[in-house]
């Protein structure tokens, strides 16, 4: 019975693999998800395909970690303290980050 559980399994997480979109697509819509919010379907891709994929799994998750790092960088530049950027350009970084960082944002990139 396990062995026939384990034979289901196997062959239900080929079939996830083989109706998910490849690798490839699937790093560019997790990346994509940081800049805006994906359809349900796009989610659901990433879900159901990072079940399987150990390596778009880590890389997702390393991303969203690098993302969140970005944030709280930008969060903390106000505590910088560097006489020789003028005031202007630090409002212009900070501006900047948070744009890039804001997953609602649908600005383009710069």
């Amino acid at each position: 019975m396990k062995s026939l559980l384990k034979q289901i399994n196997k062959l239900l997480m080929m079939l996830i693999m083989w109706l998910t979109p490849s690798c490839e697509v699937i790093t560019k819509k997790v990346s994509e998800s940081l800049d805006h919010k994906l359809s349900p379907y796009d989610r659901l891709m990433i879900r159901l395909h990072t079940m399987e994929c150990h390596l778009c799994a880590r890389y997702r998750t390393q991303l969203l970690a690098l993302h969140e790092a970005v944030q709280r960088l930008s969060d903390r530049f106000d505590e910088l303290d560097d006489a020789r950027l003028p005031e202007e350009s630090k409002a212009r970084i900070r501006k900047t980050l948070r744009r890039h960082s804001d997953p609602t944002s649908n600005s383009p990139s710069a």
